[in-house]
């Protein structure tokens, strides 16, 4: 007798609705599993006969063959245990086959019959969704995860023996859980607890952050130790916009395969926030594998990629960034397959300007010129052009940190612009400087309605032309930063894309001679130790 069972496979971040057909013959007695499969599908064998027997239902001495198809799609993890022993089950005839129509069944069974979670639910929910599957059947540690997508009922379960009882028309055990709708709980996790409120001084550093967060772009933090690079680096994820229902879902189906999702929670609902240390290779930052997984610049997506001690990276791993930062996205080819995962992400680098982190104040920092260029040396000219706000800070005076002393609005951001910003206030906390974020996200998303973009930093260059327009004061004065900074084209595109958002801020519907002369301060920071 054929049984077949609905099932799913996750390839990457997307699943694919597999079969899962089960035929039990006379014969030697064997255990064959066929269609492109992963060596732990394969070990499935022995924990099914061993499972069914431990609730009752042994396997009888025959030949069973199980094959998973389509063959062209390669099937990795343990999700397909359970609806291999659903299939032997309907062989024997315990479970009438119709009761698994437009049923999707997932789950990996330990040896007494019990059921452990498994990783990537929420892609196989979705594509299950748009198959027009009508119920699933997953352990119930993954219930809070499969009830985000809605509109298909998520039956969760404790054991192999609640899944033959609700299969047979019996009584589901108390702790089965039943969900047709999406739930109503809200992640309450706070993650991000901290303030900018709590960072002394800094004023010209916030009001670069501020930029960088209401357009997306990726910035630089320099400058020596303890002067609250990292500190300010960890209030970022406090300002960024919150996540929409669509952003929420995509975070949460990386995090699923990568089986980083609380049971108890569900999903994620506040924006990542990496911080790999230095010593990461290739493969952790990019991801990678026989499988491939999701590395740290997919793990980051919609959120924050932060790298501490820049410069303590291995040169060819920075180099690799440089596609992703730029494409939003990453591909791993296997001779088998390509797998692409997306990696749009905020990225922010801290650095030490030299060795001993000191220069240039000759009175500490005692490195010479060949010390300092080595510093430099793992940093490439296109790298560090990805980064289009660069900033250095410095060690922050004692009125600041004892907070005895209030500086003028002036004497805190003059050292950034000629003129004072009246739409920023450099004694506001997360909360308030949030709101302005907002705000300037607000805008571009109306302006960009129709088009695949969002944020300002996304803009190719034809699109700066039509959204970057400059008046004549404007492009003699791009004229004259492009010639004496020695500017790239992508470093030109990255200047007026800051001044872009910095209209936004000051919600200018043109750019300013005020908005170009910040967004170029801000990109010439020193950054080559020179």
């Amino acid at each position: 007798m054929l049984s077949k069972v609905i099932s799913a496979s996750v390839s990457g971040i997307d699943a694919s609705i597999v079969q899962v057909e089960v035929d039990l013959s006379n014969g030697i007695p064997s255990f064959t599993m066929t269609g492109y499969l992963g060596a732990r599908v394969k070990e499935a064998g022995d924990r099914v006969r061993t499972a069914l027997k431990n609730v009752g239902y042994p396997v009888p001495s025959s030949r069973i063959v199980v094959n998973v198809s389509p063959a062209s799609i390669r099937k990795s993890g343990t999700m397909l245990d359970l609806p291999v022993a659903i299939g032997i089950l309907c062989d024997l005839g315990v479970i009438p086959e119709e009761k698994l129509q437009d049923t999707m069944i997932l789950g990996e069974l330990s040896l007494d019959g019990t059921m452990n979670g498994i990783c990537g639910v929420l892609p196989m929910i979705c594509e299950a969704k748009e198959q027009g599957i009508r119920r699933c059947i997953l352990p119930a540690e993954n219930v809070r995860e499969a009830e985000l997508v809605g509109e298909i009922d998520i039956i969760g379960v404790q054991s192999l023996a609640d899944v033959i009882g609700i299969l047979t028309g019996g009584e589901c055990i108390e702790e089965t859980v039943l969900c047709k709708t999406p739930s109503k709980r809200v992640n309450r996790r706070k993650i991000h607890e901290s303030d900018f409120i709590e960072v002394s001084g800094q004023y010209a550093a916030k009001r670069a952050i501020l930029i960088a967060a209401a357009g997306r772009h990726n910035i630089m933090l320099s400058g020596p130790p303890g002067s609250g690079k990292t500190l300010l680096a960890s209030r970022i994820p406090t300002i960024l916009p919150s996540m929409s229902q669509e952003e929420i879902i995509d975070v949460t189906k990386i995090y699923s395969v990568a089986g980083l999702i609380d049971g108890n929670e569900g999903c994620i609902r506040v924006r990542p926030f990496r911080t790999p240390h230095h010593t990461i290779s290739q493969a952790g930052l990019l991801g990678g594998g026989v499988s491939p997984m999701p590395g740290e610049v997919t793990l980051a997506h919609n959120g924050v990629l932060f790298l501490d001690e820049l410069t303590k990276f291995k040169t060819g791993v920075l180099e690799c960034l440089r596609q992703p930062v730029e494409e939003k996205q990453i591909s791993i080819i296997r001779n088998s397959a390509i797998w692409r995962f997306p990696a749009d992400f905020m990225l922010v680098a801290a650095m030490n300007p030299c060795k001993c982190g000191y220069y240039p104040d000759r009175n500490l920092c005692h490195c010479t010129n060949a010390d300092i260029a080595n510093h430099y040396k793992k940093l490439s000219r296109p790298f560090l052009d990805r980064f289009d706000l660069a900033v250095h800070i410095d060690k922050p005076q004692y009125e600041e940190v004892s907070g005895k002393k209030e500086l003028s609005v002036e004497g805190m951001i003059g050292r950034m612009r000629e003129s004072v910003d009246t739409h920023y206030n450099p004694g506001m906390d997360s909360k308030t400087m949030k709101k302005i974020v907002d705000k300037a996200v607000s805008i571009q998303k109306k302006r960009y309605t129709g088009l695949d973009i969002c944020y300002n930093s996304e803009l190719n260059f034809t699109q700066i032309k039509k959204f970057c327009p400059l008046d004549e004061a404007g492009n003699q004065f791009m004229k004259r930063a492009y010639e004496k900074y020695d500017l790239s084209a992508r470093g030109y595109g990255k200047i007026l894309k800051v001044a872009r958002t910095i209209a936004d801020i000051e919600q200018s519907a043109d750019i300013q001679l005020s908005h170009l002369s910040e967004a170029v301060c801000f990109r010439n920071i020193n950054m080559d130790g020179q």
